[in-house]
């Protein structure tokens, strides 16, 4: 987990430094299909990726568990590409960042 937060610290310095002034946000790691990989370690992820958020200043979004809830069967999820649930999740992502700028 070290590594992944080393790296993904690496790039938000990069982005900062390349595109200054440029509004970055961090969403959620949502489930996936691997069973190998399990909610709870996903769950671990988020939330070291949260603390890197406020230390880096970045504003960490909880999109992904608008998909999860949608999806809660394995019916749902072989719809996972299926055009109308990205509609809904970016509005619901439109909705969060809203709601960050307010807070910021």
């Amino acid at each position: 987990m070290q590594m992944f937060i080393e790296k993904y610290s690496n790039i938000i310095d990069i982005l900062q430094s390349k595109l200054p002034g440029v509004k970055i946000y961090i969403q959620s790691l949502g489930t996936i299909s691997d069973k190998d990989i399990s909610e709870k370690k996903i769950n671990c992820y988020n939330k070291v990726l949260k603390q890197l958020c406020l230390q880096k200043q970045v504003p960490y979004l909880q999109g992904s568990s608008f998909l999860q809830t949608r999806m809660k069967n394995d019916e749902q999820r072989h719809n996972y590409y299926d055009y109308n649930i990205y509609q809904l999740w970016c509005r619901e992502l439109s909705h969060e960042i809203k709601l960050v700028g307010e807070i910021e």
